[in-house]
């Protein structure tokens, strides 16, 4: 008598099996709303990624500025600096993870956010630097962000955009 995964093994009992994945890699767009969380894809970019695409709507000014530089809401921009076509870039994501802090930046949030809706592009958003902020600045945030989002989360660790990114096979 033949085992069960002997019979399981065999060409007739193959033709049944999943041939392929079920689970299709989703296209993702991870857009940093303001500057302290484009210098948290900074650092995770550099990892092997095959679907996962790291954009700024925000950047940083010199230290010696003593302070923050967002830029206006006109588009995207990659992390070298060069504009991207905002709604090119949203058409051609299956999803939207958008990136902030307790400094936030609603004008490119409600951009962004209106691009999906009118879209229909799932967005997701991450608050994050949330051990340093007061309960007002997350709160001020979140009203940014929750307008948009399908799903908000708040992480306390930066390896969370990893785990989430690796999650969804990115």
């Amino acid at each position: 008598m033949s085992s069960q995964s002997a019979l399981m093994n065999s060409a007739k009992e193959a033709l049944f099996r999943v041939q392929e994945s079920d689970s299709v890699p989703r296209t993702i767009r991870v857009i940093a709303l303001d500057p302290p969380s484009e210098g948290v894809l900074r650092k995770i970019m550099d990892r092997r990624w095959n679907h996962a695409k790291f954009l700024s709507a925000a950047v940083s000014t010199h230290e010696q500025h003593n302070g923050w530089h967002i830029r206006p809401a006109q588009g995207l921009y990659d992390l070298a600096g060069s504009p991207l076509n905002l709604e090119e870039e949203i058409r051609n994501a299956d999803l939207i993870l958008m990136l902030a802090t307790r400094i936030g930046n609603s004008h490119a949030a409600a951009l962004i956010g209106e691009l999906c809706s009118t879209s229909h592009a799932n967005v997701a958003s991450v608050v994050l630097d949330v051990i340093c902020a007061s309960d007002d600045e997350i709160s001020q945030t979140l009203a940014q962000l929750r307008p948009w989002s399908l799903m908000v989360v708040v992480a306390k660790a930066e390896e969370y955009i990893v785990d989430m990114l690796t999650s969804l096979r990115a």
